[in-house]
């Protein structure tokens, strides 16, 4: 089988995958004869948020399923996989190799494909839901890696826990630092529409990202990170307690996290083809104590994993669109 460039192109462009802060820290070498390699810019990885690399390589799995289903919409498949993030092959000083495979002719059609492009992050206020509907969802999503929370007094704990976990991390300037550096607050910023938390993304007024902008600068932000300023700038509970259910995703024990990373995109697909969106809350469970407790609260078996955990249900705005690296910066 060959593959022409173009093909090749559109195999890249349509692998949308989700990664934190939107990092987008893969890059892509597909060959005419279907060879692949999937790697990682170092660059791209966030150190101080995720110093074991886990929600890397949970992004890595997300990505490897998105060039899956893109190339399923040319009956391709992807065969041959081979994960090598463990053997720590560097390529050049940032980039690094985490997947290889093959794509060969003989795929069919994902039925979670027409929902790739239509997946994205929302932030704001969600619209209320009847119990009726919330059991339906609940119905139609549980599963033995995705769990759904639909106790009022459940999700307002969370609500708390998460703007606590948020507030105590800010407090840490690395990790402040860090989550500055990929905030887009202003539309001057030369990567606003390609990569990053844009403003728009974070549903923020134009004043507000003005003031953002300068709150959020670490010279200044560490002057007040501790006060009450800084906890009511990150506070996110009146908007987290609009969501009328919350997303657990699951790592079972002894699978790895590029295999649950895949698994999490595609359980993130079924919550967009049923008309519902979501913003991680992800601090919530990056607190060990916190996420022990919630995965106590929700009577999963004490060796699972809860990897991340989304606010969701129907927005009440319309979602803008995130920003996407450009062609020639993913592929390598």
């Amino acid at each position: 089988m060959i593959l022409d460039d173009n093909r090749i192109d559109q195999l890249i462009e349509n692998s949308n995958y989700p990664s934190p802060h939107n990092t987008q820290p893969i890059k892509w070498k597909i060959k005419s004869d279907g060879s692949f390699k999937l790697l990682f810019n170092e660059k791209r990885w966030l150190k101080y948020a995720d110093p074991s690399k886990r929600d890397l390589q949970l992004t890595i799995g997300a990505a490897l399923e998105s060039l899956t289903i893109a190339a399923s919409q040319f009956k391709l498949q992807l065969n041959d996989i081979e994960y090598l993030f463990e053997d720590n092959v560097k390529v050049n000083t940032n980039i690094k190799l985490a997947v290889t495979g093959k794509i060969y002719e003989g795929g069919t059609p994902d039925h979670l494909l027409e929902f790739v492009k239509k997946r994205k992050s929302w932030r704001g206020k969600f619209l209320p839901e009847s119990d009726q509907t919330i059991n339906e969802i609940k119905s139609a999503l549980l599963s033995r890696t995705l769990y759904i929370i639909t106790d009022r007094i459940l999700i307002n704990q969370c609500a708390q826990w998460y703007d606590k976990n948020t507030f105590e991390f800010l407090k840490e300037k690395n990790y402040q630092k860090e989550l500055y550096e990929w905030l887009r607050f202003l539309k001057s910023h030369p990567d606003y529409n390609f990569d990053g938390l844009n403003a728009d993304c974070l549903n923020l007024s134009s004043l507000l990202a003005k003031l953002g902008h300068v709150l959020y600068n670490p010279k200044i932000y560490e002057k007040f990170s501790s006060s009450f300023l800084a906890k009511l700038l990150s506070s996110e509970e009146a908007v987290t307690n609009t969501a009328p259910f919350l997303s657990v995703f699951i790592n079972p024990p002894s699978k790895s996290y590029i295999d649950s990373g895949r698994q999490m995109f595609r359980d993130w697909l079924r919550l967009t083809a049923l008309g519902y969106y979501g913003a991680p809350i992800s601090s919530l469970t990056d607190n060990k104590e916190t996420s022990k407790k919630l995965l106590n609260s929700i009577s999963h078996k004490s060796d699972d994993e809860i990897i991340f955990v989304m606010r969701c249900g129907r927005p009440d705005g319309e979602i803008p669109q995130s920003g996407r690296l450009s062609l020639d910066r993913i592929r390598f």
